[in-house]
């Protein structure tokens, strides 16, 4: 079992550690199922130099339905952590799970 979160938010981190064929680098640096699938190289490798925000999009939604679809891994837990807050103080809860002070108010 292996614990994975990308602080970037990007599904390109975890595409190219977790599914792409093991090169160099970061490719395939955590393919511990050895997943070799030519056509989601080379959707990965696209990924990485896309400018253009629609068409990386398309690819990345494409890249991911291709891994869900082929249950390359499969995501067995998503961790949570409880939060607790002193009376009088409040702060938004964020979806990557990090306080921020800035968010907070004190009464």
């Amino acid at each position: 079992m292996l614990g994975w979160g990308v602080a970037t938010f990007d599904g390109l981190y975890t595409l190219q550690s977790l599914v792409r064929t093991k090169t160099s680098g970061a490719d395939g640096s955590f393919n511990q199922g050895r997943i070799s699938d030519r056509k989601l190289d080379e959707m990965i490798d696209a990924l990485k130099v896309t400018t253009d925000t629609k068409k990386r999009d398309a690819i990345l939604k494409e890249a991911l339905e291709i891994t869900r679809d082929q249950a390359y891994y499969v995501p067995l837990h998503h961790q949570m952590r409880p939060w607790a807050m002193k009376k009088g103080v409040s702060i938004t809860y964020s979806l990557d799970d990090r306080p921020q002070a800035r968010f907070a108010t004190v009464k």
